[in-house]
């Protein structure tokens, strides 16, 4: 075609070129023909584990960015550990409000899926809207929420009955943090390079520690 012969011209020759107005879906791509059926029987991906799942580029010990590769075996684990760990059922609505160059976003993302709970995307505007977060999330009806100390310890606990799992990580958790909002909810603190899939270790934190005491993160 025309367009083939202007696109060799400036197209190098070791790039696959493909016109789908070549292409020939068979007889219900034709005018006239009725469409098929769609095909919604499960799909079969012939993928092994150790093949590459995603890329998360960090800054790197130098300041340099440096591409962290995570396999599916090893994003496949942390989710099944995670589900079980922090007991998700279909039931729960996860919020995902971290960007997705983000690795937490795995955790929020894929936990969901994978324990068939409801994934609530939040949008811009709701994660920069401050002391009304909570009531908010309560109006999407949130159980499950990941995030960081700093943000819990500006916000009202009181505001966001249906949040009954917390995780955070990123930061240093203060106590006070946990003693305010960990009351009636699970609440985990947890710690992770993005070389060990988001999270590598976890402690279940409890209201009320000692004075002297240290965090623990797992």
């Amino acid at each position: 075609t025309a367009l083939r012969r202007v696109l060799g011209d400036v197209v190098p020759a070791y790039c696959q070129v493909v016109l789908l107005d070549e292409i020939d879906d068979g007889p219900q791509s034709r005018p006239g023909s009725a469409p098929s059926p769609p095909d919604r029987s499960p799909g079969h991906a012939d993928v092994p584990p150790e093949a590459r799942c995603y890329v998360i580029y960090t800054s790197g010990s130098t300041g340099r960015p440096k591409g962290v590769q995570i396999s599916h075996r090893e994003a496949c684990n942390l989710v099944r550990a995670e589900a079980l760990v922090y007991q998700l059922s279909p039931a729960d609505r996860v919020l995902q409000g971290f960007s997705t160059s983000f690795d937490a976003s795995v955790e929020e993302i894929w936990m969901a899926f994978y324990a068939g709970a409801t994934l609530v995307v939040g949008t811009k505007e709701l994660m920069l809207s401050g002391p009304d977060l909570p009531a908010k999330l309560e109006s999407m009806k949130v159980t499950a929420f990941s995030t960081v100390p700093t943000l819990l310890a500006c916000l009202d606990p009181a505001s966001a009955p249906s949040l009954r799992l917390i995780i955070v990580g990123g930061e240093a958790c203060a106590q006070s943090v946990v003693d305010a909002w960990a009351p009636g909810r699970r609440f985990f603190n947890t710690y992770g390079p993005t070389e060990a899939t988001v999270v590598a270790t976890f402690h279940k934190c409890e209201p009320g520690l000692a004075r002297g005491e240290r965090m623990k993160i797992g």
